[in-house]
């Protein structure tokens, strides 16, 4: 069982239906194929073996995207990096993955002590000549080693097999209606979990998708959508804020989209509803992990008495509340969210590094590192990180609840809320908030003093012009401490 079958199957079935828009590259499924296993045979010529490690290093474009299929179709590991990240920082992941070789832009400085393979002129002038039969696909070689977000830490990387992979495409036909015969906009970045799941998902489904860089203005993103008639596609929700800054007519902006898809970082009720009213009524959210997938998912028809929560737990997972002593709690207590299933990642890179912290797994389970309550209806409610938690004279203090009062502030846009030592303390309560001109420092602390116990009311407001944030959009709190 692997997924390259499928892509091949739909080569042979439909060869002149567009896989994938580039720019000015259009490929259709058969070319897409055929190229991919031009690749993969270019890369076999560097003696590279079945399982090498290779990280790919490339921009959000056509390029990226034959990358993974020959590297797969190789019979080798992705992982896949930023080209924006500094060079030290391709350097140490590099190391801690022990890649064998990695596949950089002609830009890039190269990495040492590893194999570094430039795509460049020459490298497609190699690739088109290459014309070797390659053996069969290992479907027991990890497609990917996907790394978590790394905004409380290092990243971890969970593997994720053929089968894994297979398991989590099934549970998105579960999730969502319709979900083959779309065209997808994929403008997330490609080297991180949601960008990369969602090309390869619509490619394996047959989908068109159309590459569009991540970094543009809401007009952009407008057009793109117009332009190529997109029915599909997955907006972090710092985009769909600027959307809903846009004009909007008497209609949702995006009216005639199937399925607009967000997640990834905090999303309060009434911006969910805002969303639905104003950009699209077919908004879904999802709670999904580079290790677990795709968990929980808020529909349409939920928003308007769930906003809050983040939906109900896919029918293919198995998804559970705990305590400490990984006992199940009732509903209504908050606890550590956990879950198992197919397409849960069974292993980690390097064991027993991932399981210091909040995130790892256990007996089977994995630990998202969320906290979370589930209500007697099913749905799920995230309530902070477990290992984010701050205490403050021995008093445990949840920053997503700080979050939320300050949220609720009508001149507050952002907000991360975090610990810092104190010598008497222990912690002091710390935010971080991006704001209006209109916000002014004392006027929030008014607020926080009104809404919050006394222990939970910040010590210190950091007025910010923006807060760092990965290319998926989460808040990197490391860099705020």
């Amino acid at each position: 069982m692997n997924y390259l079958d499928q892509l091949q199957d739909h080569a042979h079935k439909n060869p002149t239906r567009a896989a994938l828009i580039s720019g000015d590259i259009t490929l259709d499924f058969n070319q897409l194929w055929s190229l991919a296993e031009q690749w993969s045979s270019a890369l076999l010529k560097f003696n590279l073996k079945e399982g090498s490690r290779i990280g790919i290093c490339l921009q959000d474009n056509w390029e990226f995207a034959l990358a993974i299929l020959a590297t797969n179709r190789a019979n080798m590991t992705v992982i896949s990096l930023d080209w924006r990240a500094s060079n030290s920082e391709t350097e140490r992941l590099s190391e801690q993955f022990k890649l064998d070789a990695i596949l950089k832009l002609p830009s890039a400085q190269p990495i040492k002590n590893k194999l570094n393979i430039t795509i460049d002129e020459s490298w497609h002038e190699k690739v088109s000549n290459e014309k070797e039969q390659l053996g069969p696909i290992n479907s027991q070689i990890p497609i990917f080693i996907k790394q978590s977000s790394g905004t409380t830490g290092a990243p971890k990387g969970a593997y994720v097999l053929h089968e894994d992979f297979i398991a989590r495409i099934e549970r998105n036909l579960i999730s969502f209606n319709s979900l083959k015969g779309q065209r997808y906009l994929s403008c997330l970045p490609l080297c991180f979990s949601g960008g990369f799941n969602y090309l390869l998902l619509n490619l394996t489904l047959g989908n068109t998708v159309i590459l569009y860089p991540t970094l543009f203005s809401a007009s952009e993103i407008i057009n793109a959508l117009r332009k190529y008639s997109i029915t599909f596609t997955f907006l972090a929700p710092t985009v769909l804020r600027w959307l809903l800054q846009q004009p909007h007519e008497d209609k949702p902006l995006l009216s005639d989209m199937k399925i607009l898809m967000t997640g990834f970082s905090p999303i309060s009720g009434d911006e969910k509803k805002a969303f639905q009213k104003y950009i699209s009524p077919n908004l879904y959210e999802v709670y999904a992990t580079s290790a677990g997938g795709l968990i929980c998912c808020l529909k349409p028809k939920d928003l308007k008495d769930y906003a809050d929560s983040v939906g109900k737990a896919n029918p293919a997972v198995e998804v559970q509340i705990v305590n400490d002593q990984n006992i199940e709690v009732s509903p209504g207590v908050t606890g550590r969210l956990r879950c198992r299933g197919l397409g849960v990642s069974q292993s980690y890179w390097e064991h027993g590094q991932p399981n210091t912290g909040s995130e790892g797994l256990d007996d089977g389970w994995y630990f998202s590192g969320d906290l979370a309550e589930q209500n007697l209806e099913g749905y799920y409610y995230l309530k902070g990180r477990s290992d984010n938690i701050i205490i403050r004279g021995g008093i445990n203090i949840n920053p997503a609840v700080v979050e939320t009062a300050i949220r609720s502030h009508k001149d507050v846009n952002e907000v991360a809320v975090f610990g810092r030592a104190d010598a008497q303390l222990g912690e002091q309560v710390v935010a971080a908030v991006v704001g209006k001109n209109s916000l002014q420092k004392e006027d929030l602390f008014a607020h926080c003093r009104n809404t919050l116990a006394p222990h939970m009311v910040p010590e210190e407001i950091i007025l910010k012009p923006s807060l760092p944030k990965t290319s998926s959009g989460k808040i990197k709190i490391m860099d705020l401490i």
